[in-house]
């Protein structure tokens, strides 16, 4: 499905934004605040932002019936954004939440599914998933 390998290079956009944000910023703060304007502030989803921005990948899940990315069931672009969202969470929680209510909806249905539920709550989830231990 073309909506599919699309969702995943927006995913994938964002995360070498995301790498850098961990690795060579180390979260600093300004680093933070220029990172929430360029790809999570919603006046800035026209801007030149390097190919992402989160508004990109709730376009296809604004058009989708079945709640999921593209697609009537679970695909690999939906835990593919589930886990970016994740990731960006630990980070941007209040943020996150107050601006993409979709997104939290979103979440948590993923979160929710046989298989996942319970790997969300085992010891194999990553506490830290990134090796620095920021984010």
């Amino acid at each position: 499905m073309c909506a599919v390998d699309m969702i995943m290079e927006g995913v994938e956009s964002l995360r070498v934004k995301y790498v850098n944000l961990i690795y060579n910023d180390k979260l600093e703060e300004a680093a933070k605040k220029k990172y929430w304007e360029l790809y999570f502030d919603k006046n800035t989803s026209e801007g030149r932002n390097g190919g992402a921005h989160v508004t990109y990948l709730l376009n296809f899940l604004k058009k989708s019936t079945s709640g999921f990315m593209a697609g009537e069931g679970l695909t690999l672009a939906d835990l593919a954004v589930w886990e970016i969202t994740d990731l960006h969470l630990r980070i941007f929680e209040k943020e996150l939440k107050d601006s993409y209510p979709e997104l939290m909806t979103f979440q948590a249905k993923i979160a929710d599914l046989p298989g996942i539920k319970e790997y969300l709550a085992g010891p194999k989830r990553l506490a830290a998933p990134n090796a620095n231990n920021l984010g």
